[in-house]
């Protein structure tokens, strides 16, 4: 019995299970991938003020000859806080169980992560929403056709704030991915990065589904409007006092920024029923 429990979860190494529980989360984002604003440092503890470098605009000058003025560059970061915390922390009563069928631990660890990649998504979903400079077209009914225009009325505000296209993304709710479907935008192969909810770019933007988008919400943005920064900062395996059994506990800390408000819209839009496809 001695050897058995020396194999418990007790053992476990915890950067392994950071690691494994990290992995789960990025798989399954949506909008914590479509935040790519480069993030400089390590974070360590919720609270924690994260610098994300920039530099203010670049003069021209006409040059006639003469001498010619140097410019110095000017700091134009911004401030990441890391303002939200969620934990796991679940027992397994039968430690004999999870010696003979490991898997019963990876799966409640990829549930834990999933919980928790929804928490984080539906804050940066949240974030986006209360800070989008931009407003887009606002549609009562929404059939395949008008599905479409709307699209093309969201990339134009993007184009206008002069985002490249290889850099727009439009989110939408599920029913508007199936509009697309009905209209012949079929379904494409994932070609970005195993995002959760990628449809298609045939459009211009790249076009995600996302189950946190409100039923009457669509944003467009550019992949470097939102900051984003998340880590696993502890996980511990352990036995609870007054309880039979082994235990796994973690904390996931996070934030996010809009920081190109001029570069993210929304729009509103309901869903009509269709007659005729």
């Amino acid at each position: 019995m001695k050897g058995v429990r020396q194999m418990a979860i007790l053992n476990a190494i915890p950067e392994l299970w950071n690691a494994a529980m990290m992995d789960e989360m990025q798989k399954s984002h949506v909008y914590g991938k479509i935040c790519r604003c480069k993030i400089d440092a390590p974070i360590k503890r919720q609270g924690d003020a994260v610098h994300i470098s920039g530099i203010g605009d670049i003069d021209i000058g006409r040059y006639d000859g003469g001498d010619i003025s140097l410019q110095s560059l000017t700091d134009a970061g911004v401030t990441l806080r890391i303002t939200e915390a969620d934990y796991f922390n679940f027992i397994v009563d039968d430690v004999d169980a999870i010696q003979s069928n490991s898997a019963l631990m990876k799966e409640a660890t990829r549930k834990a992560a999933y919980k928790m990649k929804d928490e984080a998504d539906k804050f940066i979903y949240d974030t986006m929403v209360a800070n989008a400079a931009l407003s887009g077209p606002t549609e009562g009914t929404l059939d395949v056709t008008a599905a479409i225009s709307n699209i093309a009325e969201m990339d134009l505000l993007l184009k206008e704030a002069e985002v490249p296209k290889e850099q727009r993304w439009i989110t939408m709710p599920h029913w508007m991915g199936t509009k697309l479907l009905l209209a012949g935008i079929y379904h494409a192969q994932d070609l970005k990065g195993n995002i959760n909810g990628f449809v298609t770019n045939v459009l211009g933007p790249d076009l995600y589904e996302s189950g946190q988008n409100a039923a009457t919400v669509i944003l467009a943005g550019s992949y470097g409007a939102v900051a984003y920064a998340e880590q696993i900062i502890e996980t511990e395996a352990y036995k609870p006092e007054k309880r039979f059994g082994d235990a796994l506990k973690g904390l996931h800390v996070y934030g996010a920024k809009v920081v190109k408000p001029n570069e993210l819209a929304i729009g509103a839009f309901t869903e009509s029923t269709e007659t005729v496809i």
